[in-house]
């Protein structure tokens, strides 16, 4: 599939899933909404920043069809804030953000018809380990990745614990549960 931009409505949503994430500063100060933040966040770095002046500089000259901020962030912001946003609520957010797209996209296909074949759900897993990454003891952090074939669409990742990628296989398949059969299609 092909890269494209987001819609108005796909931003638009997205901004909203992203309101669930708490903000972890303190009321007074804030200049910009933590889901401008992470929106102008996520865009960069599915743009290719790799830093996080890489990551100012794209959200400086982007032009979104959704304003989400005046002014953009400086670098510095990006670094502080998201070094302290909890993980797991960013990560349960964009998780239902991207199954309330596949499931839009199943609804979609259903109703234009077509093979069964064609509108089945084919999940895949794999294992990766993150380049450049380190924990505490040293180790490079590996995760498990299920991924629907179908929508293009990595549902969930989980990482891989005493290198058992079964238990981690496991987790992900269920929470958050990433594979909802189709209620039109035979055998799901």
């Amino acid at each position: 599939m092909p890269a494209r931009r987001l819609s108005a409505v796909e931003s638009s949503t997205l901004l909203q899933a992203l309101e669930a994430v708490p903000d972890p500063r303190h009321r007074r100060g804030r200049r910009h909404p933590l889901q401008s933040v992470l929106y102008l966040a996520l865009g960069a770095v599915l743009a290719g920043a790799d830093s996080w002046a890489a990551v100012a500089d794209w959200a400086a000259v982007t032009d979104s069809d959704v304003l989400v901020c005046r002014r953009p962030p400086h670098a510095s912001t990006f670094r502080r804030l998201l070094g302290r946003v909890d993980v797991t609520a960013l990560e349960a957010a964009l998780t239902g953000w991207v199954l309330g797209r596949r499931d839009a996209a199943a609804a979609e296909a259903a109703a234009a018809g077509g093979p069964l074949a064609e509108r089945r759900t084919v999940l895949a897993a794999d294992g990766k380990t993150l380049r450049g990454s380190s924990r505490a003891d040293g180790a490079q952090t590996k995760l498990v990745s299920v991924y629907d074939h179908a929508s293009h669409l990595v549902l969930t990742q989980t990482p891989v614990g005493d290198g058992d990628e079964i238990a981690a296989f496991t987790t992900a398949l269920s929470t958050p549960p990433p594979y909802r059969p189709c209620p039109t299609c035979p055998g799901s």
